[in-house]
């Protein structure tokens, strides 16, 4: 039967008997929960389909949380265990963070989030075993049948279940992630999000970290651009985080994302608002760098900075320069671990993106404005190459 109204009571039940967990204490997820919901309900453009859709991830991410709350109470001391230092790729989207943490991750020290950890993260991986889990092999095989089928768009954002994925699916099991927000016109959801506070969404993801890091431990290498939003609530939980800045010129960015944001409301609504992409989503990539720069000021060692242009034409130098700045230990094996992964991954193997502002209504004298601070800021940020092949 197609859903017509989401209520927070039945996707707590289904995900419960989901997870075959009792549910815990913590119902810090409520709030966020009540606002999706009301979100999903109040959207006049959403189909019955989009709707069963977002109730089926819904329950799916809560049962996520809550098998792993009972993973941790059996295994008391997971959450005494530290997460040291951890690495944290943010910016604006389309920027280069999947790029930035792929490469990252070359390094045999880094611990980055597997996408199919995100997916069945309970029970944690066996030593070892982070790309020859069961689990990961059997969505493999799933994401290849759909490939094959042309089921799944490719060109614009793709990940097999092995690779790095987003912490939106995290702070997704907390319904506090952009995750949801990019799903439908939802302007109370999208107030809610970006005005609370998060403190408890990454609490939440840390006990996640300590959860997975179980049987296979090393310096947590994370991506998410919207920790860009949010940079501050995510220090305080994360003191000693390094945070690695990707930068990319805001046009070109809002006009990518415009289009991504056009394609996800295409999988849940009628049609896309573009009217809505083209009012929100200007302003709230301005508000990933206004509030980034408000963070830098105040933990400008704890800040590290790429171009796009750099990491996209000179990825090796990108990478060592980047460890060098975060003292972190940079070898030949390393280097060509980074080349390596750069060959097989050319850019444009899984086809063009077409965009531009012109195509959604979004005035270019309008992103001037809305990004005249970080203009200001990104022209001193002395670029590592000044030419394509250079």
């Amino acid at each position: 039967m197609a859903v017509t109204v989401l209520e927070s009571a039945r996707i707590v039940a289904a995900a419960a008997g989901m997870a075959r967990a009792p549910l815990p204490a913590d119902d810090g997820y409520a709030p966020g929960l009540a606002m999706l919901c009301d979100g999903v309900n109040g959207c006049a453009l959403a189909t019955p389909e989009g709707r069963a859709s977002i109730e089926r991830q819904a329950i799916g991410h809560l049962a996520n949380r809550f098998a792993i709350e009972a993973w941790l109470a059996e295994h008391p001391a997971l959450v005494q265990a530290p997460v040291e230092r951890p690495v944290f790729v943010l910016g604006m989207p389309r920027t280069g963070t999947t790029l930035m943490v792929n490469l990252l991750g070359q390094d045999p020290a880094a611990r980055t989030l597997r996408k199919w950890e995100a997916n069945i993260p309970v029970p944690p991986a066996a030593p070892g075993m982070l790309s020859d889990d069961p689990r990961c092999i059997r969505l493999n095989a799933v994401r290849r049948a759909e490939v094959a089928s042309g089921k799944l768009q490719t060109n614009i954002h793709f990940e097999w279940y092995e690779e790095p994925t987003e912490c939106v699916f995290v702070l997704a099991q907390d319904f506090r992630s952009t995750l949801w927000d990019a799903f439908l016109p939802m302007p109370g959801y999208s107030d809610f999000l970006l005005s609370g506070d998060m403190q408890g969404a990454y609490r939440w993801h840390r006990r996640v970290l300590q959860h997975l890091q179980a049987n296979n431990g090393g310096r947590w290498t994370l991506k998410a651009p919207g920790h860009a939003l949010f940079a501050r609530d995510l220090l305080r939980v994360y003191p000693d985080a390094r945070i690695v800045w990707m930068h990319r010129d805001p046009a070109t960015v809002v006009a990518s994302h415009a289009s991504l944001a056009a394609g996800a409301h295409r999988r849940f609504a009628a049609q896309a608002d573009v009217a809505y992409i083209a009012d929100l989503y200007p302003r709230q990539l301005a508000a990933h760098v206004d509030r980034m720069l408000d963070v830098e000021a105040a933990f400008p060692d704890q800040v590290f900075h790429v171009r796009y242009e750099d990491v996209e034409h000179r990825p090796v130098e990108t990478v060592e320069r980047l460890h060098a700045e975060m003292g972190v230990a940079f070898t030949s094996d390393i280097a060509r671990s980074v080349a390596a992964w750069v060959a097989a991954h050319p850019r444009g193997a899984r086809g063009a993106h077409d965009y531009s502002l012109a195509q959604y209504g979004i005035e270019p004298a309008r992103v001037d404005r809305l990004f005249a601070r970080y203009r200001e800021r990104l022209a001193a940020i002395e670029p590592l190459s000044t030419g394509e092949n250079a």
